[in-house]
């Protein structure tokens, strides 16, 4: 009995921390010059455009090459949905993205 408890707050803080990040993203996109393009996508998805390759694939991280670095998906369950002509799409419980510069 208490196992399923757990469970149940540990999928409600996941949907409320996804819930948080579309409503802070809601009707925004990440628009870093003309390098790359990132939309979050209601609770669980973001496509990026401009990506040149997957650095780094687990459940719990995504990270995607873009010319001027990476950006690195982070949550749970994630899933690459798509990849073609350099558009992404990571679906999963969404709780960071992280932009990071390219190592010179």
């Amino acid at each position: 009995m208490k196992e399923k408890k757990e469970k149940k707050e540990k999928k409600e803080k996941r949907e409320k921390s996804s819930r948080g990040l579309a409503k802070f993203f809601s009707d925004r996109d990440i628009d870093v010059g003309s390098d790359f393009y990132a939309e979050l996508r209601g609770k669980g998805s973001i496509a990026v455009r401009g990506c040149i390759g997957i650095a780094e694939y687990a459940e719990e991280r995504i990270g995607l090459r873009v010319p001027s670095g990476t950006v690195t998906v982070t949550g749970v369950r994630l899933i690459c949905d798509s990849y073609v002509n350099g558009a992404v799409i990571v679906s999963g419980y969404i709780s960071a993205v992280i932009l990071g510069e390219e190592q010179k």
